[in-house]
């Protein structure tokens, strides 16, 4: 997908929120390479639309898998949205307190605190 660079930035993003798909997602949808992907998200999507940017980058840092972005986004339409911080067990090392790791580590998120 040549042309329009502003354009194909927009779609990936779009792509991307959508259906939460991960770089290589939508590389492979869009036919162009992952680094191809992140140049286009990272350094010509915030030039023109920072808020499409910004939504793009808070879905892609986590890394969330499929059942981690469902629970994910569950959490942030609860009533505990502001008080409760979603890390992907990956980045978490040796939490003080963690909410029954049988029942709520789902999808690769844990809640802690």
């Amino acid at each position: 997908m040549k042309g329009n660079m502003e354009e194909r930035a927009e779609r990936l993003a779009l792509y991307i929120l959508e259906n939460r798909a991960t770089v290589r997602a939508a590389a492979q949808k869009f036919g162009i390479s992952k680094s191809s992907v992140h140049k286009d998200l990272a350094e010509r999507l915030p030039t023109f639309n920072r808020t499409l940017y910004l939504q793009v980058k808070e879905v892609l840092e986590f890394g969330f898998g499929d059942r981690g972005m469902k629970n994910y986004q569950t959490v942030r339409e609860s009533k505990y949205a502001e008080e409760t911080v979603l890390v992907p067990s990956k980045y978490m090392d040796k939490p003080k307190f963690t909410i029954g790791l049988g029942d709520s580590f789902v999808g690769g998120v844990q809640m802690c605190f």
